[in-house]
């Protein structure tokens, strides 16, 4: 007997690292993303590191704000660590957001995707590689 896809449990848990404040966002998005099938146990580790890196920008933003762009130290003024933490969080940050669909970048060529090719358009792509053969 074949599983219908809504019958299929997927089990994706919280990760300890999350904020507190944060569950209540990782619960309402992982139901969207298991939803719409973007989403399931077999990408449960790069999930994570999504959650990760989030957690860690807003970490650095938290820093950022409480201490500011730049620290002095002694007689000599620093940029403020955080912002290269968050530079750098933020930037894996998206490159896994957009593995999952949720840069509108990622959104927009997955519509491409399923867009479906009209039938006399097949036949002229179909008939242009017959011409290069």
């Amino acid at each position: 007997m074949k599983k219908n896809i809504k019958d299929i449990k997927v089990n994706i848990p919280i990760p300890d690292f999350l904020p507190e404040d944060k569950r209540e966002e990782f619960i309402t998005l992982t139901e969207e993303l298991i939803a719409r099938n973007l989403l399931n146990e077999l990408d449960r580790q790069a999930y994570n590191l999504l959650w990760f890196y989030y957690s860690m920008c807003l970490e650095a933003m938290g820093k950022i704000k409480e201490l500011g762009l730049v620290q002095k130290d002694r007689h000599i003024v620093r940029k403020n660590p955080a912002i290269q933490i968050l530079r750098d969080a933020s930037s894996q940050f998206f490159k896994f957001a957009s593995q999952f669909g949720l840069m509108p970048a990622s959104r927009r060529n997955s519509l491409f995707l399923d867009l479906e090719i009209p039938s006399d358009y097949r036949r002229k792509l179909h008939f242009l590689n017959e011409e290069n053969d």
